[in-house]
């Protein structure tokens, strides 16, 4: 059964895993948790309109809204922020890309695969 809402929360937490490259020539797997907003039709329609070299961004800051398990070196949870998202992830190409598959697998209905 589907009901509809008047106002759903349109957020969802998916986990993220990352293959990062190591000095050895492998990758070492990290994961963590991000909470993503569900874009209407309209939104995701406004958001395509966004100039190409700037869409991965703009793509970051309308879907992230949150996070769990990411902790600095000394292993003290960082608070979300949209700068911080942009300065530690989004910077970052394995976190980027993981991230924007996580996002499309979980609202396609794919399961992650490792």
């Amino acid at each position: 059964m589907f009901k509809v809402k008047k106002q759903a929360d349109r957020t969802f937490w998916h986990e993220v895993v990352v293959h990062v490259p190591n000095d050895s020539g492998a990758t070492t797997k990290v994961d963590y948790d991000i909470r993503f907003n569900l874009l209407t039709k309209a939104q995701e329609d406004e958001l395509l309109k966004v100039p190409g070299d700037d869409y991965e961004e703009e793509w970051f800051k309308r879907h992230l809204c949150g996070w769990k398990r990411i902790e600095d070196e000394d292993g003290k949870a960082i608070e979300f922020s949209m700068e911080a998202a942009l300065d530690i992830l989004f910077q970052d190409r394995p976190h980027r890309t993981a991230i924007l598959t996580a996002y499309h697998q979980a609202t396609n209905g794919q399961r992650r695969k490792n």
